[in-house]
C-alpha cells in the first residue's frame, strides 16, 4: 500500500488485504480525503505512511468527518455544537456553533446552508453568517421529530433547491399504508405537500421488496402499489404474487407509469446513504427486480435490457453515473457487464456501498440477524402508461404450442374449455375458489396456474409461465426448458434449494 508522491491517490497493489477493522496497537487514526472529489481515500492509515501534498490529515481523537458535500467538508469536534466547514481550497475553515442537542441531518456546501433537528423541529443554518431559521412545520409534521412523537419513519433528502421530509407509518402491518413527502426550499417555504398510498408485505412489513424508494434527489417516488399473495402465504419463504410498482411525480402525486410483474430489488440496509435503492443517477430510470431477474425501467416508459450476468443478484446504481453498478458486493461494473474493478475481502463477511461519488466504494461488515422473505412475481412484467386500469390485465405469450389452453380444473389432465392464441387479452380473476386464490399449485412459491375470464366470458385456469402484465412488454432470451416440457405445468420440475 503506498501514496503517491502528490499525495493524491492512495493504492493497495491486487492481492493486499483492505486495512479494515480494528486497527493494531501502535496504529495511527487518520483519516485521508481525496479534495479533487471530496471522497473519502480510506478509513486507517498505517504509522509510517506518508501524508502530505494535497491530502488533507486529522486526528480523528479531535474531530470527525461529519458530512460530504462536493468539494466541501464538515467536520464535528469532540465538543457538542461546535462544527467547521472546510472549502476546496483547505486553507480556510468557517466555524459554526450549535445548540449541543442539535444534529446535522443534511450538509448543503454550494447552497451555504446546514439543516440541523432537535427535539421541536428543523433548523437552516447559514455558513457564512452563522443564521438560524426555524422551518415551520404542521402540527402532525413536527410532532414526528419528537420523541415521544407518533410511530412514523422519516427521511430527510436533498433537492435541487432544497429539501424533502418523507414520512410513512413505522411498525405497522401488512397491506396499504400512507405515505407523505413535503418538499421546501432552502428558505424554508413550503413548496409541495402530497400524501400517497403505498403497500408492503409481510409480518409487520418486513419485505424489503416493497414499500417506498424516493429519487435522489426528491423529484420522483416509486412505491409499490399492488402486492396480492396468490397462494395463501403457505410458502413461509417466499411470497408469490401480483405484483406492480408504480412511479410517481414527488410534487403532485401523479401515477406517471406502473410496471407489472415488479418488486424492488432485495437490499441489505434500510440507511438510504448506504443502499440508496433503484435510481439511477439523474432519476434517469430505475432498477426493478421481475419473474426474468433485474431490469432497468425508463421514465419515460421503455425498457432497458441488462445482460444476463446483472440479472441475477444485488446491483446497486452508482450515485453519479447511471452505467456503473456494483454487483453482488463483489464487482464495479458497466451497463453491459463489463468488471472494472473487482473487491477482494481479506477475511470474514462484508459488504460494500457507494460512497458520495463513483469514485469510491466503502466497506462494513454485514448486518446479522436480518431475515428475509422475498417476493416472487406471478406473471411476466410490462410498463403500463396512463391512463390506468386497476384490473389485472395480461396477454397470453404462446412458448410452444399453437394456443394456450384454458382449462375447468388447475390441472393439464382437466378439460380444455378455450384455446388462446398468441397476444390474446384475459384477466385474471381475484376470488377465492375452492379454498384457493387466484392461482392454484404453488410448489416453493411457483404458481404455475393462474385463474382467468377471456374475450369469449370463459374462466378457467391457464399456465401462469405464458400469460404476462399487458403493456410495453420485456424482451429476453426465453430461459431454457424445464424437465417434462415447457407445454405441461403439471411435468416435474428441477429440484431448487431453499436460500
Amino acid at each position: 500500500m503506498a501514496l503517491d508522491e502528490a499525495g493524491e491517490r492512495l493504492t493497495i497493489p491486487p492481492g493486499e488485504p483492505l486495512p479494515l477493522g480494528p486497527g493494531r496497537p501502535g496504529d495511527r487514526e487518520i483519516v485521508a480525503i481525496d479534495i479533487e472529489t471530496g471522497a473519502v481515500g480510506i478509513d486507517r492509515l498505517r504509522e509510517g505512511v506518508a501524508v502530505g501534498g494535497r491530502v488533507l490529515a486529522w486526528e480523528r481523537s479531535l474531530a470527525s468527518l461529519a458530512a460530504v458535500d462536493g468539494s466541501g467538508l464538515l467536520f464535528a469536534f469532540a465538543e457538542a455544537g461546535r462544527y467547521a466547514v472546510v472549502g476546496p481550497g483547505l486553507d480556510e475553515a468557517t466555524a459554526i456553533e450549535l445548540a449541543p442537542d442539535w444534529e446535522v441531518e443534511l450538509f448543503a456546501f454550494d447552497a451555504g446552508v446546514i439543516l440541523a433537528r432537535d427535539a421541536r423541529g428543523l433548523w437552516i443554518v447559514g455558513i457564512g453568517d452563522g443564521s438560524q431559521a426555524r422551518v415551520e412545520l404542521s402540527g402532525d409534521l413536527a410532532h414526528a421529530f419528537r420523541e415521544d412523537g407518533p410511530a412514523q419513519y422519516w427521511q430527510l433528502a436533498r433537492t435541487r433547491d432544497g429539501f424533502a421530509v418523507l414520512l410513512r407509518p413505522r411498525g405497522t402491518g401488512t397491506g396499504e399504508q400512507a405515505g407523505r413527502l413535503l418538499r421546501y426550499g432552502w428558505s424554508g417555504e413550503l413548496l409541495s405537500d402530497v400524501s400517497f398510498p403505498f403497500v408492503v408485505a409481510g409480518e409487520w412489513g418486513a419485505v424489503d421488496e416493497t414499500g417506498i424508494r424516493l429519487s435522489p434527489d426528491a423529484r420522483f417516488l416509486a412505491v409499490t402499489s399492488r402486492v396480492q399473495d396468490c397462494c395463501g402465504g403457505r410458502d413461509p419463504y417466499r411470497i408469490a404474487a401480483l405484483t406492480t410498482v408504480s412511479v410517481l411525480d414527488a410534487a403532485t402525486g401523479e401515477e406517471l407509469l406502473r410496471i407489472g410483474g415488479a418488486t424492488f430489488p432485495f437490499r441489505l440496509s434500510t440507511h438510504p446513504e448506504r443502499d440508496p435503492g433503484v435510481w439511477l443517477a439523474g432519476d434517469s430510470g430505475l432498477v426493478v427486480r421481475t419473474r426474468d431477474g433485474n431490469q432497468i425501467v425508463t421514465l419515460d416508459g421503455a425498457w432497458s435490457p441488462l445482460p444476463q450476468r446483472l440479472s441475477g443478484g444485488r446491483l446497486l446504481p452508482s450515485p453519479d453515473d447511471p452505467a456503473l453498478f456494483l454487483h453482488d458486493m463483489e464487482t464495479v461494473v458497466n451497463r453491459d457487464g463489463e468488471t472494472l474493478v473487482s473487491l477482494i475481502p481479506a477475511e470474514g463477511y462484508w459488504w460494500s456501498f457507494w460512497g458520495p461519488t463513483s469514485r469510491e466504494v466503502r466497506l462494513d461488515g454485514v448486518p446479522t440477524g436480518r431475515g428475509r422473505v422475498p417476493v416472487v412475481p406471478v406473471l411476466a412484467p410490462a410498463v403500463q402508461l396512463p391512463p390506468f386500469d386497476d384490473a389485472i390485465s395480461a396477454e397470453v405469450t404462446i412458448r410452444g404450442g399453437s394456443c394456450l389452453e384454458v382449462r375447468s380444473e388447475p390441472a393439464s389432465a382437466s378439460e380444455s374449455i378455450e384455446c388462446l392464441a398468441d397476444g390474446s387479452a384475459v384477466q385474471v380473476v381475484r376470488e377465492w375458489v375452492a379454498g384457493e386464490a387466484f392461482a392454484a399449485k404453488c410448489p416453493r412459491a411457483e404458481c404455475l396456474w393462474v385463474r382467468v375470464l377471456t374475450e369469449q366470458d370463459q374462466r378457467g385456469w391457464v399456465d401462469a409461465r405464458q400469460v404476462r402484465w399487458s403493456g410495453v412488454a420485456l424482451t429476453v432470451a426465453p430461459p431454457a426448458e424445464p424437465p417434462g416440457g415447457e407445454s405441461d405445468p403439471d411435468a416435474p420440475r428441477a429440484s431448487r434449494s431453499r436460500p
